[in-house]
């Protein structure tokens, strides 16, 4: 593609391509709370919480940017989190590209990847997966430099540390650093350089299991078998219609157009892709998602999907890098992009509720100290920013009085609430 050789000459580019996602992904930022735990986020963000034993880092960042700009602009947790999410997307584009444009007709798995499901997590999804997605693109990005000689293997271990971090998740990609590390040579200097990078994760790890951080860490996660699930009413185990067809609509919600090609393109070159470590390496991490998106149980059914997207990061990359073999790959992947463009468009411009997103003021006088104050059931200060518009409800709680009113925001305008109840004298 003409364009894609024209722009790869410029050292800014990069640059200017990630922020031009960032504005890209704040201006269609989410407005709706479809991820499995986006609710919960938004109340634990705003209610101080620092650290997650699962998911450490991402509410770190949580919390660190929401003290910032709670202060500075009075910003909920929606908004927090919206921004946290775009600016992991920045930051992914930003290596996605320094990836692909190391290679001849690069554009293909650069446009192919970006165009994902997977992606509209960047688009200010409140959950913590675009970080880990983010992370992990990073790490990969290292570890095919590492593979091609370009770095050490300190470089692709600390960045698979950091992803960690940010979600335990990416500790399933794991078996790829000792087949790397095989296929890179067996050299005895990469395990203490691999060792070394790791300790981050190690040190992290330890750190949870003395008791840092809140929630929970190994409870919780359930395995879908040949034992139909207790807590669903419909028959669900390993080949159930149910289970299936959900497991199908995550293939095809993250990445819809990877898997089929995945099949394809595998079969065709399986003889290359044992040959190249970059190709086997990505195949493995592929395989591991895979399955875990096959056996693992989706407590929210459908609004989990954020809880596999990573699936669609190294199985997409694989398809890219395949596609640059075949003959006419321009037109296929034209085609390809047009399906994935349908599947994804549609979904980032509801969540963007354009038009439908203003925001209003709540200000509630004379609320006593210790009383305590509800918009629609989530804690807030009587000073109430950002409030979407539309019907809600107040709640101020100050035993044995309480008081409640419905209200209707209109986008930029304040409403005032007098607290009827006086204290006493």
């Amino acid at each position: 593609m003409l364009f894609w050789e024209k722009i790869k000459n410029y050292k800014a580019t990069p640059y200017l391509i990630s922020l031009a996602y960032l504005l890209c992904c704040w201006l269609f930022r989410s407005y709706e709370l479809d991820g499995g735990d986006s609710d919960q986020w938004m109340r634990e963000t705003e209610g101080g919480i620092w650290f997650r034993k699962r998911e450490m880092l991402s509410f770190f960042m949580f919390q660190a940017v929401y003290q910032i700009t709670n202060r500075l602009w009075h910003w909920d947790g929606r908004l927090t989190i919206n921004l946290v999410s775009c600016l992991a997307g920045a930051i992914f584009i930003f290596f996605l590209y320094k990836l692909c444009i190391q290679l001849k007709k690069g554009w293909i798995p650069f446009s192919l990847v970006m165009t994902t499901g997977m992606t509209v997590l960047f688009f200010g999804h409140i959950e913590t997966y675009a970080q880990v997605v983010a992370a992990s693109m990073v790490f990969f990005y290292y570890l095919i430099q590492y593979l091609e000689h370009r770095v050490d293997a300190r470089y692709p271990a600390f960045f698979y540390s950091l992803a960690a971090m940010f979600h335990l998740q990416a500790s399933l990609l794991f078996p790829v650093i000792p087949v790397a590390w095989y296929l890179n040579g067996r050299k005895k200097q990469d395990i203490i350089h691999w060792i070394f990078g790791l300790l981050p994760f190690g040190l992290f790890w330890l750190a949870i299991r003395l008791g840092i951080g809140e929630g929970e860490l190994f409870n919780n996660i359930y395995w879908v078998t040949f034992t139909p699930r207790p807590d669903r009413q419909e028959p669900y185990w390993l080949f159930s219609r149910t289970h299936v067809y959900e497991f199908v609509w995550f293939l095809y919600r993250i990445a819809a157009i990877t898997t089929p090609m995945l099949i394809v393109l595998v079969y065709k070159f399986r003889k290359k892709i044992v040959n190249e470590p970059t190709l086997t390496v990505l195949l493995i991490a592929s395989i591991i998602l895979f399955v875990f998106m096959f056996f693992y149980y989706p407590h929210k059914s459908f609004a989990d999907w954020d809880l596999f997207s990573l699936y669609g990061l190294p199985s997409t990359l694989l398809v890219g890098y395949l596609l640059l073999r075949v003959n006419r790959a321009k037109e296929i992947t034209v085609i390809l992009l047009v399906i994935s463009l349908g599947v994804i468009s549609p979904i980032i411009i509801k969540r963007a509720k354009l038009g439908q997103r203003g925001t209003g003021t709540i200000i509630i006088k004379n609320v006593p100290e210790e009383a305590i104050v509800l918009l629609d059931d989530y804690l807030k200060k009587p000073e109430i920013y950002y409030v979407l518009q539309g019907k809600h409800t107040v709640r101020v709680l100050n035993p044995p009085k309480q008081f409640k009113q419905e209200i209707e925001v209109i986008p930029n305008q304040t409403v005032v609430i007098e607290y009827p109840f006086k204290e006493k004298e």
